[in-house]
């Protein structure tokens, strides 16, 4: 090891400040690692005094001799870093240094510096440069800084097989920010890396308005996880966004116009009232699309022309949808709503029937109460109950009505006569990630004499499955996180088609091109691989179901 007597070394480099002589102070510098730290410590004050035309040179080639302590390795760079400053030209020359620690050093002082004067020479660091520490602090250099001209640049290292190098330039294109920034994030996103979830993230903290058109079109993405990120972005990104989500309103694209529904309703902006009232209006040939803006309008601040357009609902062909107005109505209960339904309950007659049956089965428990008063519901009530509702919501209201007194009243009404019911109950599971279709299911499936248990997410009922396994499992298709194929994968490792009979749920825009990729949401190959049994489109009427499930049992 070399010994180096400190002041000997000292007086030469006092002596070399003195005469400016650089080069014999870079001689001496060799030896500056093997001093001690309190002479390394004195040589810096000596240089910190020194020009900066003399210590700049000097300190930089004191980086090549890296010291022993981290102390005096920050003191060095403080000291470079205040000389920099007025020294541009000198810092861009050592961008190009040949050792990659004061390559290093220079980059990140050129980008804590904010030197825009630097940018050429640091994307050419990005366009030449193998080693990828260096790439790193030259994107960590240019995001700081923050001009345009480095976006296409930093953007080629979205595609890096290097992990940090892909999260450096995704954070720095959207610090940067712009629509160009925002081009190159959306189209890295391919539906099967895990990278998707950052540039989704990326593109959403842009937050400008081609940002928030490229998350709307995200939303009919094929694959679950970007719709479901591109989702839960723009319900962040709240009002602002609401303007550009009611485009989609006028796509072709059913189920890009059912996703930007639901989230208009979850962000519950009273801006999309009359968009979606305008919808309804419309009346849209698909029942999804009319059962989805009902849904949503009861998430929305209602009024007088909310209250119109949710009556309406009540009186739709398809039950599924009077459901999701029935509950629309529950939420934004008003005196004028009130005054609506008595109109159409007061004749008695078959639609009548059709929408106390909707309350109730919807469990509208605000409507009931306060109609529970009013005799001709009442009665018109109690047939249902009697005589079609599931037990445990006939239960549930004939307490209602108990506890009002009802019973004490003298209430006329027609018994009806209740369904035959088929010899076989079924325990049947079905999975749906709306909570009307559920009570849809659980209706319908009483209706024709079996066992329903619903879930709401498809994590449970694979848990209940493996518990337990029902006769027949219904599946939704198109639902957030595991979808109806995933689910249907994954019990299939454990019950073959004749074991666990699998009706799946679907609409017809399922099947449809998604406009982004230019191919199927889910393809019938994909969906029949997975092992389902049966495919049911919805809407369906209560003998399609029933006809589904016999099949199910003859296979």
């Amino acid at each position: 090891m070399v010994t180096i007597n400190s002041d000997n070394f000292m007086a030469e480099l006092v002596f070399c400040i003195k005469q400016s002589d650089v080069v014999k102070t870079k001689a001496l510098i060799q030896y500056f690692a093997h001093t001690d730290i309190k002479t390394q410590r004195r040589a810096l004050y000596e240089l910190s005094k020194a020009p900066d035309k003399f210590a700049y040179p000097v300190l930089a080639y004191l980086l090549e001799t890296k010291s022993s302590y981290d102390e005096i390795d920050d003191k060095i760079y403080s000291l470079l870093f205040q000389i920099s400053y007025n020294n541009r030209e000198q810092l861009i020359s050592y961008i190009k240094s040949k050792d990659n620690r004061r390559k290093k050093v220079f980059i990140k002082i050129a980008g804590e510096l904010e030197l825009v004067d630097a940018v050429p020479e640091l994307i050419e660091v990005l366009r030449t440069e193998k080693d990828a520490d260096i790439i790193l602090v030259a994107i960590s250099a240019l995001n700081v800084i923050g001009v345009k001209e480095s976006i296409a640049p930093i953007a080629e290292y979205l595609y890096s097989n290097h992990h940090d190098l892909r999260q450096a330039s995704i954070s720095a294109l959207s610090n940067i920010g712009g629509d160009l920034a925002v081009k190159y994030l959306s189209d890295a996103i391919k539906g099967d890396d895990e990278k998707d979830a950052l540039l989704i993230y990326a593109i959403a903290g842009i937050n400008t308005d081609s940002a928030i058109k490229i998350l709307s079109h995200l939303v009919g993405h094929t694959s679950v996880s970007v719709r479901n990120l591109a989702i839960d972005n723009l319900i962040k990104i709240g009002a602002k966004s609401i303007p550009i989500i009611i485009e989609n309103l006028k796509s072709k694209n059913v189920d890009l116009i059912i996703s930007s529904l639901n989230i208009l309703g979850r962000i519950g902006d009273k801006a999309a009232i009359t968009p979606i009232q305008m919808l309804i209006h419309e009346q849209p040939e698909n029942a999804n699309i009319r059962f989805t803006a009902y849904e949503a309008l009861g998430f929305l601040p209602s009024t007088p022309k909310t209250a119109i357009s949710l009556s309406t609902g009540l009186e739709d062909s398809e039950e599924f949808v009077r459901l999701a107005a029935a509950k629309a109505i529950d939420k934004n209960l008003s005196k004028i709503l009130i005054s609506g339904l008595k109109n159409l309950i007061e004749p008695r007659d078959e639609q009548a029937k059709n929408i106390v049956a909707t309350i109730i089965d919807a469990q509208a428990d605000k409507i009931f109460s306060s109609l529970a008063g009013w005799e001709v519901f009442v009665a018109v009530a109690l047939n249902y109950l009697i005589t079609n509702a599931h037990p445990s919501i006939s239960e549930r209201y004939m307490k209602i009505l108990e506890d009002k007194g009802i019973f004490g009243k003298k209430i006329k009404y027609v018994k009806e006569e209740k369904p035959v019911q088929p010899e076989k109950k079924l325990t049947i599971y079905a999975v749906d990630d709306s909570k009307l279709m559920l009570n849809l299911y659980m209706k319908k499936l009483h209706k024709l004499g079996h066992n329903p248990f619903t879930f709401l997410h498809a994590e449970q009922a694979i848990e209940a499955i493996y518990e337990s396994k029902p006769d027949i499992l219904i599946t939704d298709l198109n639902m957030p996180d595991i979808n109806g194929v995933q689910l249907v994968q994954e019990i299939r490792t454990a019950f073959n088609p004749s074991d666990l009979p699998i009706i799946m749920i679907t609409t017809q825009s399922d099947f449809g091109t998604n406009p982004l990729e230019g191919k199927p949401y889910f393809s019938l190959e994909e969906i029949q691989k997975a092992g389902i049994n049966l495919l049911l489109h919805k809407p369906f009427k209560d003998s399609e179901l029933a006809e589904a499930i016999d099949k199910c049992l003859k296979k």
